[in-house]
């Protein structure tokens, strides 16, 4: 018989400060090397053993050991063929490899509503926030600044709400309102966030008749501007309408109602001038500007388009084992080393090399099948969204991203939710 899972006010503090490091809103909240950001590494590591120990886990995990071997392995040859090598890089990977274990273990299946539970009540906030910051004005939400922002397209945080930076964002919303950057540094990572979110609240609640969490998410997702957010949101209105729908005739009529909102959402000014500049590339054969980065120091990241191009170019300049750390691509090598790439989708196959990037794949198609089959789904779609959402930002190695698509590997219950329990948010 299943043990009865018991998930105590501590961990969900926890998982509530590891969606806050998904977010990156701060320095504080993003950066795990401890010699920067000493209490930040110390929060999310030592309440994290708190965890093994009270509830007992045991890391002679069979699955866990492999993934371990294998990146060790990785990490070994790394160590001989770079020119650099650099360690911290891979003892964060399995830092991260290994909460999000901790996360499995404790939260198992449940570990989906109750992200979808905080990410709605902090969308929720930063709604009310945003609003307010349109009301008093953006000077005075900057001066209640507590932390510092991950980047400069933020000029303050209050940790659970970012001001946005108006040189950044000025006239890329609508009817001149700021883009939300909500608890994430940047405003598409919060519309990204917010999609995981509504992808399990339709697939659990199955309706948005009295769904009030939908209408909160949906809210705070248009707040966002973010043509990836809304591209994405197309997807989960696609799958739940269509795909999920098994009424023959009702798709066909769902089908002929979606494409007018399609029309109406590409159309938007935002949109259309995102998808042109997307595929700018202006930096791979730009030295001069390359040299004015260096010389003063700045960090540019560089247009999605581009940065596909950059990866794949990190990628062909060593395709079987990776490029492992930033400082060994070829972009840091041949170009420059102050120029970044927040895409994920090639950043992984760059990064880890074809063999170690599709068994990452593997992975997360296997657990959205698993998904699948607990919220009585088809056709693996919480795969594709990560993969739509990727398009932009890189997830794979977050904690609570592996704890989302690693569940079916090292969860305890492989049998169905039961739809009518209700889990609690506080204990």
């Amino acid at each position: 018989m299943q043990k009865k899972l018991e998930i105590s006010f501590i961990d969900r503090i926890y998982l509530f400060y590891v969606l806050l490091f998904a977010a990156r809103a701060t320095v504080f909240t993003s950066n795990m090397d401890y010699r920067i950001n000493p209490f930040g590494f110390l929060l999310l590591v030592v309440p994290c053993l708190y965890l093994v120990r009270e509830h007992r886990i045991t890391f002679i995990d069979k699955r866990l050991v492999r993934i371990y071997v294998l990146l060790f392995l990785w990490m070994f040859i790394h160590y001989f063929v770079d020119e650099t090598f650099k360690l911290l890089p891979y003892v964060i990977l399995f830092i991260n490899v290994s909460i999000g274990y901790v996360l499995i273990k404790v939260f198992r299946e449940d570990i989906y509503e109750l992200v979808e539970c905080y990410i709605t009540i902090l969308t929720a906030v930063c709604l009310v926030l945003w609003v307010a910051m349109h009301v008093v004005g953006i000077k005075i939400f900057e001066s209640l600044g507590v932390m510092e922002p991950t980047s400069n397209t933020s000029v303050a945080s209050l940790l659970i709400f970012n001001v946005p930076n108006m040189a950044f964002y000025e006239n890329q919303g609508i009817a001149g309102l700021m883009r939300n950057c909500g608890f994430a540094w940047e405003p598409g990572l919060f519309a990204s966030i917010i999609c995981i979110a509504i992808y399990f609240n339709l697939i659990s609640k199955k309706t948005l008749i009295g769904n009030w969490r939908f209408y909160i998410l949906v809210l705070g997702l248009l707040s966002t501007f973010s043509t990836t957010g809304y591209s994405a949101l197309m997807l989960i209105l696609v799958n739940h309408f269509i795909f999920q729908n098994k009424g023959k005739i009702l798709r066909y009529i769902y089908l002929f109602l979606f494409l007018p909102l399609f029309l109406t959402i590409m159309s938007l000014s935002f949109m259309s001038e995102k998808m042109k500049t997307a595929g700018d590339s202006s930096w791979a054969d730009n030295k001069a500007g390359m040299i004015s980065l260096e010389m003063s120091n700045t960090y540019m990241t560089v247009q999605r388009g581009e940065g596909l191009y950059l990866d794949y170019l990190n990628f062909m300049d060593k395709p079987v084992l990776g490029y492992g750390t930033e400082n060994n691509s070829y972009v840091a090598n041949y170009l420059s080393d102050h120029l970044l790439t927040s895409n994920g989708v090639m950043k992984d196959f760059a990064r880890f090399g074809i063999i170690l990037a599709l068994f990452i794949n593997i992975i997360f198609m296997q657990n959205a099948r698993y998904i699948d089959q607990l919220y009585n789904q088809r056709y693996c779609m919480f795969y594709f969204l990560i993969v739509v959402i990727s398009i932009s930002y890189p997830f794979s190695t977050l904690p609570l991203m592996i704890a989302l698509c690693f569940n079916y590997m090292w969860s305890n219950t492989k049998t169905d939710i039961d739809k009518n329990k209700k889990i609690p948010i506080w204990k």
